[in-house]
């Protein structure tokens, strides 16, 4: 299993044999995304589809209305369905890039699997959003 710094170092330097900038590069898995950015960017209305992600390093914030939810390194950021959005990376430099890897969610997978483990427990945000929810990543994740 790699530490996290190795797994960062890994991907930033896939990213950048692929030419990965601050918009979602899709990787060679299907559905997998890459977001590496030397700085931080501007407000950028966007619509998200349903996603997990994972930050590597950096820092954004994505604005659903007026309520911001910010996650950072080590955070991990789920949104349950397709919804329009206000984002800006917030911590980002040449030194240490602002580094995401994004999964698009099968929604229609996930209901089946949650109806067959109901006793699956919820994930706890620390927002109250209902569609956006960001909590720290457990470090398996840096091995799977």
């Amino acid at each position: 299993m790699q530490d996290k710094q190795s797994f960062l170092k890994t991907v930033i330097a896939y990213a950048d044999r692929r030419g990965a900038a601050s918009t979602p590069f899709q990787s060679d898995i299907e559905g997998l995304s890459v977001v590496r950015s030397t700085s931080p960017t501007s407000l950028e209305a966007s619509n998200y589809v349903p996603i997990i992600c994972l930050v590597l390093q950096g820092a954004k914030e994505v604005y659903l209305g007026n309520t911001p939810v910010r996650f950072a390194a080590g955070d991990t950021l789920i949104i349950s369905h397709s919804i329009p959005t206000v984002s800006r990376v917030r911590a980002a430099s040449v030194e240490a890039p602002y580094v995401l890897l994004a999964l698009t969610l099968d929604i229609a997978l996930l209901r089946r699997l949650a109806a067959e483990h109901p006793h699956i427990g919820a994930y706890k945000s620390r927002f109250r959003c209902v569609s956006v929810a960001a909590g720290e990543s457990d470090t398996k994740l840096y091995g799977a």
